[in-house]
C-alpha cells in the first residue's frame, strides 16, 4: 500500500466524527465512492473482473482466523484501501470524539454492505482487535464497550448474518457476545437487547429458525431467576411473542419461565403477557410500582424505556401483512383503556408515585398522544393526569414544571395540526377531569389557542357540550350549579365573539336559539302526565304533539321535544333559576348585536357589490333579527312552551300589530330580485324590517318604551313606504297636522332612543339603520343629532338626554341649590363655561355638605354642655354621652359616603354623555362617507369645530374624535357638496375663520385651514357648472374678503393664533385666488408697517409661496403678472435692507442674524423665479437690478453685528454674484448658503 494512496483514503475519515449528521452522511459517501474505485482497479489489477466466484465458500482456512491472517486474506481479495478503511472504522467505533461511533458506524453498515462475499468470521478479528473484552468485568473500558456494541450493530444491520457465508454459530456468537455486554455494563444492556430484537424479524428465512429462538430463549433468560422481571426482558418477549407465539405456545422452556415467580406476590397468570389477568404483574415489571425488592435506578437519567415504545406499536402500530386491529386481537386481550387506567394512571400518576415516574408518565402522553386512534384521545386525559398535569403548570417552582409545559406544547402542537380534533382536546382540559379556568389557573392561553383552531365543525361540538353544561348539573351541589352555567353561557357568547373562527351559520343559529329558548320560554307543566293528555306515540321513543296553530311536535320523551325547525329542546335539571334566565336574556341581545355587525354568510361575489349593507344577514339573506322573530312566533303558537316573560296588554297588542307590518314588508322584500334588493326601496324595506325585529324583541326587555316605538315606526313606516294614493285617503280621512314631525325626524329620534341604551345590538342597528336613510336627512333632523354634542358633560346632561326621573326628588332641595342650578344653566351659551357649571355644583353641594356638618357639630357640642350640666346637677354616668357620640359618628359617616355617592355619581353620569357623543359621531361620519355631495355637510363643520376647542380633559376624546371626522373624512372626501346657496356658506367660512382665533393648539388651526380649503373647493366646483363669470368673480371677492381679514389680523395682531400654513393652504390649492393677497402682504412688507423682525420675514415668506405656486401653473399670463409685480418686491427687499442698516446705526435692531439668513434665502428664490420666467418669455431687460441693491447689501454685510456670520456673507455674496451675471443660466433652483 503505497503512501499517497494512504494517505489520500485517510483524508476522508475526519469529517466521519462530524457532529452535522448531513456532513457524515456526505463524508460516508464519498468514502464509499472512493474505495468502490479502489476496488474495481484493484479487480483490473488482479484480472477478477466480472468473476462472481465467492472465494470464501468451504475455505476452512477462513475459520478461526486471527487478525494478521484476516488482513492478509482481505487485502488479497479486496486490495489494501478497504483493509485500511476496515481497520480504521472498527477502531473508531470506541472513541468518544464528537459523532465518531455514529459516523464510523454508519460508514461500516455501508461498507460491508457493499463487500458481497465478506463473512463474520473474516471480520470478527478486526472487532476483537479494536473493541477486545477484557479478562474480568471491572477492567473493561466504557469506551470498548461501547464500540462492542456498535460493531455488533453494524453486523446486524449489514445483513452478512444472513449471507450463505454465514451459519447459525456465527449468529449464536453475535447473541453471546450482545449478552456478554449487557453483563458487563449495565447502561448498554436497553441497546443490546434492542439489537438482539432487531434480529428475530429475520429468522423467518433461516433454516436454524426453531433452534435460533430455543437459543434466544436459553440465553437472554439464563441468568433470570425470576422469568421476565425487567423492562429489558418485557421487551425482548413482547417481541418474540408477536412473532412466534404458536412456538412459545408450545414451547416448555416458555412456560417454564413465566411460572419463575415464586417468590413474587404476583406471577404470570396468562400467557398472553398483555393480558388483564397479568396487569399487577405487568405493572411490576414495567416499574411503574415500587415492590421491596425492585429497585428504581435503571434508567438514572430519567428517559422513558423503549418497551412503551413496543407498547404503542401493539396497540396502535401496523405489522406487515396485518392490520393494527388484527395485531391487537392476536398479541393482546388487554385493551387499551384499561392499560392506561390500571398502569399508567393508577400507577405513574399516582399521588404517592415518585418524580421519576411522573416524568416517564409525561413521556409515555406524548407519544401516545401521536399514534392514539382519534376517536379513543379523550382515554388520555384520566384523573390523575390531569391533577399532575394542572398542578406543575400552575407553580414555575415544581419539579416537574418544564416536563408539563413540554406536554402543553406537545397539546397545542397536536390541536393545531389536527384541527378536526381540537373540540376534543377543547373538552378534555376543561371537562370534568380539568378545568373549566384552565387559562387562568395555568397562566396560559391553552384555551384560547385551541378554540381558535377549531375547524369547521368544532364549534358546533364545543356548543353541544356548553349546551349540555347548562342543562344537566344534576350531580353539581350548592353554588356550583349557578357557576357553572354562567361559565358555559359566557363560553358561548364567546365564541360569537371570537372572529378568529370560521364563521358557520349552523353553530350561530344553535347558539341564538339556545340563549332564546331558555331565556324567554319554559315547558309547560300540565297537571296530568303528557301520555295521557296526547295520542299514543307513533313508536317507543317517540310521539306526536298538535300544537296551538295546528303544527305538529314530536316529543322523544317527556323531557325532550322536537320544535318544527328541528332543534330539540331539553328540560334542564334543576330548573334554571331566576339569574340564569336574566343571563341567557342579555346574551341573547348581545349575541344579535355581534351578529348584527357581522360579515354576511352570504357568498362572497355579493360583499364586491353591496359591501357592509349586508352585515347582519344571513346565507339566504335574511337577517339575524328577523330569524330570531320567527322563532319566538313559533314558540309562542306551540303549546307546549309558555313565556317566561309575560307582556303587558297594550305591549302585546304593540307586538301583534308588529308581526303583521313585518309579514308585509316580508312580502314586499320577496318581490325584488337579487339585482334591484338595494335599490332605494328595498334597501328602505330591509331597514324597517330591521327596525321592526328588533323593536319586536326589544319589547322584552323594555315593554313600554318599545310600544312607543312600534308606535312610531308605524306611522314612519305609512309615510316613507307606503303608496301615494292610500296615503292621500288616510290624510284626508285624518286631516292630519301640517307641522307633524317628518318621517326621517321619526326614525332619527328612534336610532337616538337605542343610542342611549348600553347595548352592541342597538349601537349596530342605529348605524345601520342610518346608514340606509342617511340620504333623506333635513336640516332638523340633522339638528336632533348635533343637540346632542352641545350637552353638558354631567349629570345635568344626563337628565336633559336620557330624560331622566329625578325632578320630582331635586324639588324638595334646598332653594339654594335650585339658584345655583339657575345660574348654571344660564352660563351654557358660553363656550369657556361649559365645564364651570359641574364646578359650581360641585362645590355647592360640597358647601352643603360643611354647612350640614357644621351644624352637627353645632348640635352635638350643645347636646354635650346641656348633658355636662345635667351631670354636675343629677351626677348620671357618661354612658349617655357615649351613646350621643356614637350616634353622632354614624350621622358623620352618612354624611361622607352621600358625598361619596354624590361623586360617584357625576363621574358616572360625565361617562355616559361622552359615550352618547362618541355613538352619535359615528353616525356623523357614517352620513360623510354616504353622502359628500350633500349641502348638509356644511351644517357639521361650525358644531363639530366647535366641539373639537373643547379641551378640557374630559372632553379630549370627544374633541380629537369630532376633529378627525373634519379632517380625516369629510376634508378627504374627493366629491364636494352640490346645489347648495352661497351666502350661508359664505358665513360658514368666515365663521371658521373667526373660531380660528380661539383655536387651543395647533392641530384645530390645521383642521381650520383645511375646512377653509374644503369650503373654498366646493364653492369654485359648484361655479364651475353654473359657468358664470359674473358669479365667479363674486364668489372670488367674498373669498378674498374672509381671506384679507384674516391676513390683516394675523399682520397687526402680535398674540394671533394664525400662522404662515393657514394661508398656505390656500396658496397651494388655488394661487389664482390666493394672488389677489399681494397687495397685503407687500404692505406688510414695509419695515414701518411690520411688528416685529419674525412677522416681517413671515410676510416675505407668504409672498415667495405664493410666487412659486403661481409659477408652477406655467401660464403665460400669470407668469406677466408676476413680472409686473416683481418691481414693487424689489423696492420692498431694497427698502427693508437700507431700514435694518439704518435701525442698527440708531442704536436698534431689526432682523436678527437668523431672520436675516431667511431674508437673503427668500430673496434668492424670488431673483430665481423671475429670471426663469424671463427666459421663457425672452425678456432682455432684467428686472432685478445689480447696481440698485448692491450697495444695500454691501452695507450690511460690511456691518460689525453681521461680519461675524460667515454664513451671512456667502450668501450676500452669493447673491451679489447672481444679480451681477443677469441671466442667472448658471444657477439652479437651489438654496446655496
Amino acid at each position: 500500500m503505497e503512501h499517497t494512496d494512504v494517505k489520500s483514503t485517510y483524508d476522508y475519515f475526519w469529517s466521519l466524527a462530524s457532529l452535522d449528521t448531513v456532513v457524515r452522511q456526505t463524508a460516508a459517501n464519498e468514502l464509499l465512492f472512493h474505495l468502490q474505485t479502489l476496488y474495481n482497479d484493484h479487480l483490473k489489477i488482479e484480472g477478477l473482473v466480472g468473476s462472481s466466484v465467492n472465494f470464501f465458500t468451504g475455505n476452512k482456512e477462513n475459520e478461526n482466523l486471527n487478525f494478521v491472517r484476516a488482513t492478509e486474506v482481505l487485502e488479497k481479495h479486496y486490495g489494501p484501501d478497504i483493509v485500511y478503511s476496515l481497520i480504521r472504522l472498527t477502531r473508531g467505533l470506541s472513541s468518544s470524539r464528537q459523532g465518531a461511533r455514529h459516523g464510523f458506524a454508519l460508514a461500516l453498515i455501508e461498507l460491508l454492505a457493499s463487500l458481497k462475499f465478506i463473512s463474520y468470521k473474516l471480520l470478527i478479528p478486526f472487532i476483537d482487535e479494536a473493541c477486545p473484552f477484557s479478562s474480568k468485568k471491572e477492567q473493561d473500558n466504557s469506551d470498548t464497550i461501547f464500540g462492542r456494541v456498535f460493531a455488533y450493530m453494524c453486523i446486524v444491520r449489514s445483513g452478512i448474518l444472513w449471507r450463505e457465508v454465514s451459519n447459525e454459530q456465527d449468529y449464536r456468537d453475535v447473541i453471546q457476545g450482545l449478552l456478554l455486554c449487557s453483563r458487563r455494563k449495565s447502561y448498554v444492556k436497553e441497546t443490546c437487547y434492542h439489537i438482539i430484537i432487531s434480529t428475530i424479524s429475520h429468522l423467518k428465512n433461516q433454516p436454524y429458525e426453531n433452534s435460533a429462538v430455543e437459543y434466544l430463549l436459553e440465553k437472554v433468560f439464563e441468568d433470570s431467576q425470576h422469568g421476565i422481571q425487567t423492562c429489558d426482558d418485557l421487551n425482548f418477549a413482547l417481541a418474540l411473542q408477536e412473532h412466534y407465539q404458536e412456538l412459545l405456545r408450545n414451547s416448555q422452556r416458555w412456560k417454564k419461565i413465566l411460572h419463575r415467580n415464586s417468590t413474587h406476590r404476583h406471577g404470570w397468570s396468562k400467557e398472553l403477557l398483555l393480558h388483564p389477568k397479568n396487569i399487577q404483574k405487568l405493572a411490576e415489571t414495567l416499574e411503574v410500582t415500587s415492590p421491596k425488592d425492585s429497585g428504581e435506578d435503571q434508567h438514572p437519567e430519567g428517559r422513558i424505556h423503549s418497551v412503551w415504545d413496543r407498547v404503542l406499536n401493539i396497540y396502535f402500530g401496523n405489522f406487515p401483512d396485518q392490520g393494527s386491529h388484527d395485531v391487537e386481537k392476536k398479541i393482546t386481550n388487554l385493551p387499551f383503556h384499561i392499560f392506561w387506567q390500571k398502569i399508567v394512571d393508577d400507577c405513574l400518576f399516582d399521588t404517592d408515585s415518585t418524580h421519576k415516574r411522573r416524568f416517564w408518565g409525561f413521556q409515555f402522553f406524548e407519544k401516545t398522544l401521536t399514534k392514539m386512534p382519534k376517536d379513543q384521545i379523550s382515554v388520555l386525559f384520566t384523573k390523575n393526569f390531569m391533577k399532575c398535569f394542572i398542578n406543575n403548570l400552575i407553580d414555575h417552582k415544581k419539579y416537574l414544571h418544564k416536563a408539563a409545559k413540554h406536554t402543553l406544547g406537545c397539546i397545542q402542537g397536536f390541536a393545531e395540526e389536527n384541527k378536526y380534533l381540537s373540540h376534543i382536546l377543547l373538552i378534555q382540559l376543561i371537562g370534568e377531569n380539568g378545568s373549566r379556568h384552565f387559562d387562568h389557573i395555568t397562566k396560559t392561553k391553552t384555551i384560547d389557542q385551541i378554540i381558535s383552531n377549531l375547524d369547521v365543525e368544532g364549534p358546533s361540538f364545543y356548543v353541544d357540550y356548553l349546551k349540555k353544561t347548562i342543562l344537566n348539573q344534576e350531580n353539581s351541589l350548592g353554588n356550583t350549579v349557578e357557576v357553572n352555567r354562567k361559565w358555559a353561557i359566557n363560553q358561548m357568547y364567546g365564541l360569537v365573539k371570537n372572529y378568529k373562527i370560521e364563521r358557520q351559520e349552523e353553530w350561530l343559529k344553535s347558539i341564538l336559539k339556545n340563549f332564546l329558548f331558555y331565556g324567554f320560554f319554559e315547558h309547560k307543566k300540565f297537571e296530568n302526565n303528557l301520555k295521557r293528555k296526547y295520542p299514543e306515540p307513533l313508536n317507543d321513543h317517540s310521539k306526536k304533539l298538535k300544537t296551538g296553530n295546528g303544527k305538529s311536535a314530536q316529543v322523544l320523551s317527556d323531557e325532550e321535544i322536537v320544535i318544527k325547525d328541528g332543534s330539540v329542546w331539553e328540560s334542564p335539571k334543576p330548573e334554571l333559576s331566576y339569574p340564569i334566565r336574566e343571563l341567557l336574556r342579555l346574551k341573547f341581545f348581545n349575541t344579535l348585536g355581534e351578529l348584527n355587525n357581522m360579515r354576511s354568510l352570504i357568498p362572497e361575489a355579493s360583499h364586491v357589490k353591496f359591501g357592509r349593507r349586508l352585515n347582519g344577514t344571513m346565507s339566504d339573506g335574511e337577517t339575524w333579527a328577523h330569524y330570531a322573530v320567527k322563532c319566538v312566533r313559533e314558540l309562542q303558537q306551540d303549546s307546549m312552551f309558555e313565556p317566561v316573560v309575560i307582556l303587558p296588554e297594550d305591549a302585546q297588542v304593540a307586538q301583534k300589530g308588529a308581526i303583521k307590518v313585518i309579514d308585509k314588508i316580508e312580502a314586499k322584500i320577496k318581490k325584488y330580485s337579487s339585482s334591484t334588493f338595494f335599490s332605494n326601496a328595498g334597501s328602505q324595506y330591509k331597514a324597517f324590517e330591521r327596525l321592526y325585529s328588533h323593536a319586536f324583541l326589544f319589547l322584552y326587555s323594555e315593554p313600554e318604551e318599545a310600544t312607543v316605538i312600534l308606535q312610531d315606526l308605524h306611522e314612519c313606516y305609512k309615510k316613507v313606504l307606503q303608496s301615494p294614493k292610500k296615503l292621500s285617503k288616510k290624510v284626508n280621512k285624518e286631516n292630519m297636522e301640517e307641522d307633524s314631525p317628518e318621517p326621517i325626524e321619526v326614525i332619527v329620534d328612534i336610532l337616538l332612543g337605542f343610542l342611549g341604551k348600553p347595548s352592541a345590538m342597538l349601537r349596530h342597528l342605529s348605524e345601520q339603520v342610518f346608514e340606509t336613510f342617511c340620504h333623506q336627512l333635513t336640516k332638523t333632523s340633522l339638528d336632533l343629532l348635533l343637540d346632542v354634542l352641545e350637552t353638558k358633560e354631567g349629570i345635568a346632561g344626563q337628565e336633559e338626554l336620557y330624560e331622566t326621573e329625578e325632578e320630582e326628588e331635586e324639588e324638595d332641595d334646598d332653594d339654594d341649590d335650585d339658584d345655583d342650578d339657575d345660574d348654571d344653566d344660564d352660563d351654557d351659551d358660553d363656550d369657556d363655561d361649559d365645564d364651570d357649571g359641574e364646578e359650581d355644583e360641585e362645590e355647592n353641594s360640597s358647601n352643603n355638605h360643611h354647612n350640614s356638618i357644621k351644624s352637627k357639630n353645632k348640635q352635638a357640642s350643645s347636646d354635650k354642655e346641656n348633658t355636662e350640666d345635667e351631670d354636675d346637677i343629677s351626677d348620671e354616668p357618661d354612658s349617655k354621652q357615649d351613646e350621643e357620640m356614637t350616634e353622632f359618628d354614624s350621622k358623620l359617616a352618612e354624611i361622607f359616603k352621600q358625598k361619596q355617592l354624590e361623586k360617584t355619581r357625576k363621574k358616572d353620569a360625565k361617562h355616559q354623555v361622552i359615550h352618547f357623543k362618541n355613538k352619535v359621531l359615528d353616525l356623523l361620519g357614517i352620513f360623510m362617507r354616504k353622502q359628500p355631495t350633500s349641502p348638509l355637510l356644511f351644517e357639521l363643520i361650525i358644531p363639530l369645530l366647535e366641539t373639537s376647542l373643547k379641551t378640557n380633559s374630559s372632553s379630549d376624546q370627544i374633541a380629537n374624535k369630532a376633529r378627525g371626522l373634519l379632517v380625516d373624512r369629510l376634508c378627504k372626501n374627493k366629491e364636494s357638496p352640490k346645489d347648495f346657496e352661497n351666502a350661508p356658506v359664505f358665513k360658514i367660512l368666515e365663521e371658521v375663520h373667526n373660531l380660528v382665533k380661539k383655536c387651543p393648539n395647533s392641530m384645530v388651526l390645521t383642521a381650520s385651514s383645511k375646512l377653509s380649503a374644503y369650503i373654498v373647493k366646493a364653492l369654485f366646483r359648484q361655479q364651475e357648472q353654473i359657468k358664470s363669470d359674473q358669479q365667479a368673480l363674486l364668489t372670488c371677492s367674498k373669498i378674498i374678503e374672509v381671506y384679507s381679514s384674516s391676513l390683516r389680523e394675523f399682520m397687526t395682531k402680535p398674540r394671533s393664533r394664525l400662522n404662515v400654513g393657514f394661508f398656505a393652504d390656500l396658496s397651494t390649492r388655488y394661487p389664482e385666488v390666493a394672488w389677489s393677497l399681494k397687495d397685503i402682504l407687500i404692505e406688510f412688507t414695509d419695515p414701518e408697517r411690520a411688528l416685529n423682525g419674525y412677522r416681517h420675514v413671515q410676510t416675505y415668506e407668504l409672498l415667495v409661496r405664493l410666487l412659486k405656486d403661481l409659477s408652477a401653473k406655467k401660464s403665460s399670463n400669470l407668469n406677466e403678472l408676476i413680472l409686473q409685480f416683481m418691481p414693487e418686491f424689489q423696492d420692498s427687499f431694497e427698502r427693508t435692507l437700507r431700514f435694518s442698516v439704518t435701525a442698527l446705526n440708531a442704536g436698534k435692531r431689526l432682523l436678527k442674524v437668523d431672520k436675516l439668513k431667511e431674508l437673503l434665502k427668500l430673496a434668492q428664490t424670488a431673483i430665481r423665479i423671475t429670471r426663469k420666467i424671463e427666459k421663457d418669455l425672452e425678456k432682455e431687460n432684467p428686472i432685478w437690478s445689480f447696481d440698485f441693491l448692491a450697495p444695500q447689501l454691501e452695507n450690511v454685510k460690511e456691518y460689525q453685528l453681521y461680519t461675524s456670520s460667515r454664513s451671512i456673507r456667502d450668501m450676500i455674496n452669493q447673491l451679489l454674484k447672481i444679480l451681477n451675471y443677469g441671466s442667472g443660466e448658471d444657477f439652479n433652483e437651489k438654496d446655496d448658503a
